[in-house]
């Protein structure tokens, strides 16, 4: 066995509120454990919040949690259940559920209980702790049945012991223990796994198949129960608990304890049973029950016959005593002249007994409906009891599956639960046996686990969920084991050994084989084998045609079979066998085949053991012959034998009888276990008047002392007569006592005032005396005292006498010890003085409304220990409820706050609670139609005399409108604050009366260039004399708009401050008070400085104005590119499909690919051009600074563009170097290759545009700069075009049509002077020519000696001597680099993407050189670079791209790379790179 860590197991803790002990002394003694999650599942208001977390923090290092909606459950965890929302658990998550309403009874840990049976089975562990009522009782039955295990605590440890007996009444636990044992049994797990060959093994062999076996074979042999056919897994689960129940680790350890314990073969054989049931188990398939299956089983009992249900597998009987009860209650109901009875099995005796008995625990009420509880069942003490009428329907019986015949003639079978615990072979033989025992569209029902599997043809589908099915064959399928042989007894004896058992085995795992063998041995004539019954086990031959088949059912039995005569021969001739121990032989029979004699000779034999079987027999019918005359029929067969013989025949017809009569006993002994039961409830009746008798023996006990304490009452009663007496005497309250005759029985001194009365009165009846409340008021009052002598009632009023004062009178009727009615009771008190105080406290009271009304003012008052609530009218109205109703509970309130004034509430009244401190809180409200409100609250807790609370009082006050004021004016104050702190804008207030300024902030005086003393003192005129005098008319007319028409008035004006500064400002005036006939009085402005605001207007115009100059000039860019790209291509395409031409000469073919070649460096030049544009307009040109000899530059320059002025056919201009002699030594630090640009591009321009004349270029020293020119005698450009030539695709005086180029060069010359900190402008003459200028920074540094050149690689070795790896994916490049490097003789290898690259380092790393592209399939060429230097570190790779950014180079140089190049290719500059890699190398 392995200990399996992987799987989790779930400990559900079911406890009460009042068992946080038990939790925290379990918690205790519970250490890590990573295979167990521990899930709290307790009773918690739902009104106050748990601290169930704090609590249990003490006790344990595990994590806890609140368990939240799918979350997910981890090992070594405690979680805790909400206390509104109920638990369930799929799969390793929470699901949480809305709690039913707060009065419904709600059973928090059996649903978690039973969701965590259903998902884990085997792995959910159910604890039951302390508590109060039978909540979890109903779960642990799930998760049994799914082969959990139940611990219990023990109930004489518990403080409240409700839970734990009502768990233990089930019969399901498995441990029952104090806490902190509980802990050590939950260490156990999970136990060790059991672990089983998949292959039959050796019987010798010693390991667990074998032992396991053996431990099935001892429980057979114990209990009778064979469990080989049970499903393996469903075993082996139950076995290692019980190990690890026992803390045994192996197989044969257990195999011992068995051995030596009795007790636990008893304790694993009902595990193994798995006995689990309850009432109306699945509530909707009960449902189809009712109200389809019972009234078709019924309406086909047209003819009144018996209802007949069998239930399989009843274990303890819930389920067919739900079933009866359903029956019978239909058959009532609708009044059914019918009958039914209940057979009830099971292979378990003990569940039989159980079941019989009728008797369950008062926890089943909340299984069955309440109109069924109280018809069918009868409560005694905690148990209640079926009534006698379904008990009576219903017979219990022992009987196994497997091995007993099924009953016959059944309507309706219920097995459900227990087929899928058996294996599948066993499964179809019980599906067998219930087909045959169905009658014709009878019914079935499953569990909704089980299907029918290959016998599904038999049986319709009646209900697809819950597994309910009808018997649909017409004829039915006789079981095989009923067919094919003797039906095995579950009463037989119990197995002796095994040998008898091995030889059974193999002749039942091949007879058909084995007697074909034996023929062989012996001959192959006409036989029949049978068996000590006479039972035919196989026939050979023609022997079947010998035989005779009835109508009916099917008769396997030889005797028969054949005639009674020949019957008698075979019967005898097996008997000489058995007694001679030898063959006989019997000749010259005479019988009848076909209807004709025939004559045989008949020989037996009997099979020995070593042949392989015992008890059989072989008949062998010789050659038939037909009979001469008088023949005789049976030779050497005396007469007293056939007599003998004829004996027997009765013998057996009397054996058959005595079966019969087995059966009526077996009918009998059922009646009599009926009996038994019924003498059982005798004797519990019997036992119930010894419990009455020995009550009546404390009772009269009890007498004794009654007796004692009814003379100490005496005494008290003397003491009491006289406290009533002097009661009397004392009392203010007239009261008057009558007898049932209205006759004076006795009064107090008071009532003289009402009635003139003295002690000869009394026995007098009352209405001859008169009373000083009228005539009127006395008939009242006789008429309520006979009312309340014969209605038994007591009536109150309130009565006035002729004096004025009010009295309530109160006449009851005078009842005695015995509850007898013997007169009435009228008292008067005095209550002049309460209603006087009444109506001043009523009018108090109506002050205090009137006065709650106009203050929006409620209160209100909740009993904390019966949790009433009242709400005065006005705090209905507050939450806009109707006055009068049930105020709303507290779950209901939350609904009418915002949450964070529910929290700060709840949080407020949880602390008052807890502290008694009084509390005050404002908070949101939202009423009922939506409105939202604040609230001012304010409460204190009230106390006994115990210093316990035992109420809430608070008020609430309606402060919406208050707070709104509140907000608005502190909203206000803030606003003017700080617009007056933080405005841009300056705002003042003019006194008209005054002439100054009467209010003004810091702003105002920054405006207008004043200090506040100025302003305060300055009138307001000549503040505003600074206005430009352009604008004072119109500033005139608005504030005259202002102070005439009381208008608001919006202008702008410049204002030049003291400082002579000018400033742009905007005003907003309008009138700020008025007198009483309306006049201005002062006007309020504010002032804003817009001088920036007048600038952006202008610039914004600009703006707008140079956006719609760049919409036009990216249109004009966009074709500009179009046409400066499509013009090489045409010469591209058109002369490359002119070279298609064959016939061309090489001259022209030369010419030709010379023009392509052009088109090509065009495209290449635009191209370059236009990211060069688009670097330096981005901000991403790099400058590579380094020393820069200018003179040398100019040299370069000359010789390159003397070069380009003969292959343009220029010659006759003249190029001429202009620098000063003493300059020509200068080096500066800036980027040669940018700088040769510029003056290439301006050379290329001078060259373009000239065609005879000088092109003089050169620098001289400008200042801090130097300064380059380039001056040509060239068309030159006219004067409207020169503000435009630095401009993107504009050609000098609009000449792209003649002269080519792409119209970028200048642009990004200009580009790259500006980058290099320096300007570049151009002065020209249209005709004459023109002169380029640009500038750079004189950063003159120091030249260093030059350095000899080293000899050129070429020299040191031929480059045709490197090997080449050629990495790239683009056909038409590996078709130019195979043609290339081909032509130049290299010796090279193409690939087409970096991971055969790769592949080939690894296996031939010799290249001298890889050119790597960078963007290819399967692997780029930057991965592929990494894996290849890995491989090895000095392999010389040459990154080759297309996309040729500014950083590119130095990226790919950090890489690894050993150098870069661009695409298209330059075949020299390759050359130049391939050629420095190899002199490197040497």
């Amino acid at each position: 066995m392995n200990r399996s860590t992987s799987n989790l197991y779930i400990v559900g803790v079911g406890a009460s509120a009042g068992g946080l002990d038990a939790i925290q002394q379990l918690f205790d003694n519970v250490g890590d454990n990573k295979n167990l999650a521990f899930v709290v599942v307790q009773h918690l208001s739902p009104d106050f919040k748990s601290l169930m977390p704090e609590l249990l923090a003490k006790h344990t290092k595990m994590q806890i949690f609140t368990a939240e909606d799918k979350q997910e459950i981890k090992p070594n965890c405690i979680y805790l259940n909400q206390r509104n929302k109920n638990l369930h658990i799929k799969g390793n998550r929470f699901y949480l559920s809305k709690k039913e309403p707060k009065y419904n009874l709600n059973l928090p840990i059996d649903i978690f209980f039973h969701t965590l049976g259903e998902e884990h089975k085997e792995r959910s562990i159910g604890v039951i702790l302390s508590g109060t009522g039978s909540d979890g009782s109903r779960g642990i039955k799930t998760i049994k049945e799914g082969g959990g295990t139940v611990i219990v605590q023990d109930p004489s440890t518990a403080q409240f012991d409700g839970m734990p007996n009502s768990a233990i009444a089930t019969n399901l636990a498995d441990f029952i223990s104090a806490p902190e044992d509980i802990a050590q049994i939950l260490e156990k797990f999970p136990g060790e796994r059991i672990q089983l060959s998949s292959e039959q093994v050796d019987i010798n062999q010693k390991n667990n198949d074998l032992v396991y076996f053996k431990i099935l074979e001892k429980i057979h042999r114990e209990t009778n129960i064979d469990f080989q056919q049970y499903k393996r897994e469903t075993l082996l689960r139950r076995l290692e608990k019980r190990m690890n129940v026992n803390n045994i680790v192996t197989l044969n350890e257990y195999l011992d304890f068995l051995g030596s314990h009795h007790k636990e073969i008893e304790i694993l054989k009902q595990d193994f049973l798995i006995g689990v049931t309850s009432f109306f188990r699945d509530t909707g398939a009960f449902e189809v029950i009712r109200t389809k299956v019972i009234p078709e089983i019924t309406a086909s009992k047209t003819d009144g016959g018996t209802i007949r249900v069998w239930t399989a597998g009843c274990s303890t009987g819930e389920e067919v005593y739900t079933l009866a009860i359903m029956l019978d209650s239909f058959i009532q109901r609708n009044r059914l002249p019918l009958d039914f009875k209940l057979f009830a099995t099971d292979v378990d005796g003990t569940a039989i007994s159980k079941a019989s008995t009728g008797v369950f625990h008062e926890n089943i009420k909340n299984e069955v409906p309440p109109e069924y509880l109280d018809q069918y069942f009868l409560k005694k003490g905690s148990q209640l009891h079926i009534i006698k009428r379904i008990r009576d329907r219903i017979v219990f019986s022992k009987h196994n599956l497997s091995k007993d015949p099924p009953f016959i003639s059944i309507d309706l079978i219920s097995c459900r639960n227990l087929l899928i615990y058996l294996n599948h072979d066993l499964q179809e033989k019980v599906f067998q046996d219930f087909q045959f025992s169905l009658n014709h569209h009878g019914y079935l029902f499953l569990g909704s686990s089980e299907s029918l599997g290959v016998s599904s043809k038999y049986f319709e589908e009646v209900d697809q969920k819950w597994k309910i099915f009808r018997s649909i064959a017409a004829v039915k399928q006789v079981p095989k084991r009923l067919r094919d042989d003797k039906f095995p007894s579950s009463f037989s004896p119990r197995i002796q050994g095994t040998a008898r058992s091995d030889i059974y085995h193999r002749y039942k795992d091949s007879p058909e084989t084995f007697y074909y063998k034996f023929l062989s041995k012996r001959f192959s004539p006409a036989s029949v084998f049978i068996d000590k019954d006479y039972n035919i086990l196989f026939i050979n031959g023609d022997a079947g045609d010998l035989l005779q088949h009835g109508e009916g059912t099917f008769e396997k039995n030889l005797l028969k079979m054949i005639s009674p005569e020949l019957a008698t021969i075979v019967r005898n001739a097996i008997r000489r066998v058995n007694a001679e121990k030898q063959d006989v032989r019997v000749s010259n029979l005479i019988t009848e085949k076909w209807e004709r004699k025939i004559s045989l000779d008949l020989t037996v034999s009997k099979l020995v053991e070593k042949e392989g079987v015992l008890g059989s027999y072989l008949i062998h019918f010789s050659e038939e012959t037909i009979p001469q005359e008088k023949t005789s029929v049976i030779q050497h067969l005396p007469t007293d034998e056939i007599s003998q013989q004829r004996f027997e025949d009765l013998e057996d017809e009397l054996t058959s009888t005595k079966a019969e009569l087995q059966n009526v006993v077996e009918e009998l002994e059922t009646s009599n276990e009926e009996l038994q039961s019924t003498n059982e409830e005798l004797m519990a009746s019997n036992e119930e008047l010894q419990t009455t008798n020995e009550e009546l023996q404390s009772v009269n006990e009890e007498l004794y002392t009654v007796n004692s304490e009814v003379q100490e009452k005496n005494k008290e009663l003397v003491s009491l007569n006289n406290d009533v007496n002097n009661l009397f005497e004392s009392t203010e309250i007239g009261t008057l006592f009558l007898d049932r005759d209205l006759n004076i029985r006795k009064f107090t001194k008071p009532l003289i005032l009402h009635f003139s009365l003295t002690d000869n009165d009394l026995g007098r009846p009352v209405h001859s005396f008169s009373s000083s409340f009228g005539e009127t008021v006395k008939k009242s009052i006789l008429e309520h005292s006979r009312k309340a002598l014969t209605e038994v009632e007591s009536f109150e009023e309130e009565v006035v006498d002729t004096n004025g004062n009010c009295f309530l009178c109160r006449i009851s009727p005078f009842i005695t010890l015995d509850k007898l009615i013997d007169g009435v009771v009228i008292t008067f008190v005095d209550i002049s003085e309460l209603k006087s105080k009444e109506k001043d406290l009523s009018h108090i009271n109506n002050e205090l409304v009137k006065a709650q009304e106009i203050a929006h003012l409620g209160s209100w008052s909740l009993d904390t220990r019966s949790g009433v609530v009242t709400w005065t009218d006005e705090l209905f109205k507050m939450f806009g409820l109707e006055p009068g109703t049930q105020p709303p509970t507290v779950e209901e309130q939350e609904k009418y706050f915002t949450e964070d004034s529910w929290q700060r509430l709840t949080k407020t009244l949880e602390h008052t609670l807890a502290t008694g401190e009084p509390y005050k809180i404002d908070i949101k409200l939202k009423k009922v139609s939506g409105e939202m409100a604040w609230i001012w609250a304010s409460g204190a807790a009230e106390r006994d005399d115990k210093g316990n609370i035992i109420r809430l009082r608070g008020i609430a006050q309606d402060i919406t409108e208050a707070k709104r004021l509140r907000e608005e004016l502190l909203a206000e104050k803030q606003f003017s604050e700080r617009v007056s702190e933080l405005s841009p804008a300056g705002i003042f207030v003019v006194n008209l009366s005054t002439g100054r300024f009467e209010y003004f902030n810091d702003q105002c005086c920054r405006i207008f260039g004043l200090t506040r003393d100025d302003l305060t003192n300055l009138p307001h005129e000549e503040v505003f004399s600074n206005v430009h005098a352009d604008d004072r008319e119109e500033l005139d007319a608005g504030l005259d708009q202002v102070l005439r028409n009381g208008e608001k008035a919006q202008l702008d004006f410049k204002y030049r401050k003291p400082d002579n500064n000018a400033i742009w400002c905007h005003v907003i005036a309008c009138p700020f008070e008025r007198n009483h006939p309306g006049e201005v009085t002062s006007y309020i402005g504010v002032i804003a400085d817009v001088t920036d605001q007048k600038i952006a207007e202008g610039k914004l115009k600009e703006s707008m104005k140079a956006a719609k100059a760049a919409s036009i000039y990216k249109d004009q860019f966009l074709a500009n590119m179009s046409h400066e790209i499509r013009t090489p291509l045409n010469g591209l395409v058109g002369f490359a499909d002119l070279l298609r031409d064959d016939s061309l000469d090489p001259v022209e073919k030369n010419r030709y690919l010379d023009i392509i070649m052009g088109c090509s460096d065009q495209l290449l030049n635009l191209i370059d051009d236009i990211l060069d544009l688009s670097k330096i307009e981005a901000g991403e040109l790099k400058l590579d600074l380094r020393k820069c000899d200018l003179y040398k530059m100019i040299r370069e320059s000359h010789d390159t563009f003397s070069n380009q002025r003969i292959v343009k056919e220029k010659e006759d201009i003249n190029l001429k170097i202009s620098v000063p002699e003493d300059e020509r030594t200068i080096t500066v630090l800036s980027d040669p290759l940018r700088l040769q640009q510029v003056l290439s591009n301006l050379l290329s321009n001078a060259l373009k545009f000239s065609d005879e004349g000088t092109i003089e270029f050169g620098y001289h020293k400008a200042g801090d700069f130097i300064e380059f020119f380039v001056k040509d005698d060239g068309i030159g450009i006219s004067e409207e075009r020169l503000n435009l030539v630095f401009e993107r695709f504009e050609h000098i005086n609009g000449s792209e049509k003649k002269y080519e180029g792409t119209g970028l060069g200048l642009s990004v010359s200009k580009g790259i002077v500006e980058l290099l900190e320096g300007d570049i402008k151009v002065e020209s003459t249209f005709g004459q020519g023109s002169t380029f200028t640009f500038r750079i920074p004189d950063n003159r540094i120091e030249s260093p000696e030059e350095k000899p050149a080293e000899p050129a690689a070429s020299e040191a070795q031929s480059l045709t001597d490197l090997k080449l790896l050629i990495v790239e994916d683009e056909n038409v490049n590996i078709i130019y680099y195979n043609a290339l490097f081909t032509k130049m003789g290299f010796d090279f290898t193409i690939v087409e993407n970096g991971l055969e690259a790769v592949e080939l380092v690894k296996t031939n790393s010799h290249f001298d050189v890889i050119l790597m592209d960078i963007q290819m399939p399967v692997m780029g060429g930057e991965l592929a670079t990494k894996e290849i230097l890995s491989i090895n570190p000095d392999a010389k790779i040459i990154a080759q791209t297309a996309y040729a950014m500014a950083d590119d180079e130095k990226k790919y140089l950090q890489m690894g790379f050993t150098d870069y190049i661009s695409k298209p290719i330059d075949v020299a500059l390759l050359k130049e790179k391939l050629a420095a890699i190899q002199h490197s190398q040497d």
